[in-house]
């Protein structure tokens, strides 16, 4: 399978935390559940799409399907394992990051780094203010915090997010959009090139 190259915009030395705004649909979340939201990857200039997720759970990009999500697992298209998220959030598999487990809905935390989404200021409004659109919105990006406080954004984002989709957002950019071992070594430099 053809892993898109890594996606990177800049990298800082400035701390990042995920800014997803509290919902009340969180109430009864299963830790396993990778829930499926039609939702598309689009490059930076907002035209170009990386890899869109079908409401099948199938995942396509340029045309062809790339993986599929079965379940608590994400599969290649010939049904081979590639991730498996169990109850309590510990994510496993042969493309599975080290140590990778779910903190809360929104982060993947792995032996060296984070992988987390952000949502625009601009949209961040009291959930109960939003009704029927509490979970969604136009734009979310996701950033890769290592421990040692380096963090740097992926270049692209999430068009017509759906909150309810996080864990499924948070996978794909680790399976999709990162070079093999990225969370491996964490740069040592703020500026170390991925």
């Amino acid at each position: 399978m053809k892993i898109l190259p890594a996606l990177i915009l800049s990298a800082t030395t400035l701390g990042c935390a995920s800014s997803m705004p509290v919902s009340p649909g969180d109430a009864g979340y299963s830790e396993a559940e990778i829930r499926v939201v039609e939702m598309k990857y689009l490059d930076d200039d907002g035209k170009s799409e990386l890899f869109a997720v079908r409401n099948d759970g199938i995942v396509m990009a340029n045309g062809k399907p790339i993986c599929r999500v079965a379940g608590t697992q994400i599969e290649t298209p010939d049904g081979k394992l590639m991730v498996s998220v169990a109850p309590d959030g510990t994510v496993t598999g042969p493309r599975a990051p080290p140590e990778a487990r779910f903190r809360a809905r929104e982060r993947l935390v792995t032996k060296n780094a984070t992988v987390s989404m952000t949502i625009p200021p601009t949209q961040q409004t009291n959930p109960m203010e939003r009704g029927a659109d509490a979970e969604r919105f136009l734009d979310a990006r996701m950033v890769l915090v290592w421990n040692n406080g380096n963090w740097v954004k992926f270049r692209g984002h999430f068009a017509a997010f759906d909150r309810r989709a996080t864990r499924l957002a948070l996978l794909l950019a680790t399976l999709l959009l990162m070079r093999p071992g990225t969370l491996d070594n964490p740069p040592q430099t703020a500026s170390a090139p991925l």
